[in-house]
């Protein structure tokens, strides 16, 4: 993940529709005008304003998808190969 240099520069990405995290686990999203912090199946939504004060010495990342992916050709060989 690409650690952001500060709150403002957190800020332009989240206006440039980005996906922000702080820890790996949640992410910050903009959207008319809030961002909105989801986490654990939970979210809430700040201001612009309140966002600035409560997250002001908060380390922020980009987010990146890390998922694992099925590889349809290993898994098609797979159960070719097995099929009884």
């Amino acid at each position: 993940m690409e650690k952001l240099n500060n709150l403002n520069e957190a800020l332009e990405y989240l206006k440039s529709n980005a996906i922000l995290t702080s820890d790996g686990n949640d992410q910050f999203v903009y959207h008319k005008g809030k961002i909105s912090r989801y986490f654990c199946g939970s979210s809430f939504t700040l201001s612009v304003a309140d966002f600035m004060m409560l997250y002001d010495k908060t380390d922020f990342y980009l987010y990146q998808n890390n998922t694992n992916e099925i590889d349809e050709d290993k898994d098609e060989d797979y159960y070719r190969y097995y099929k009884k």
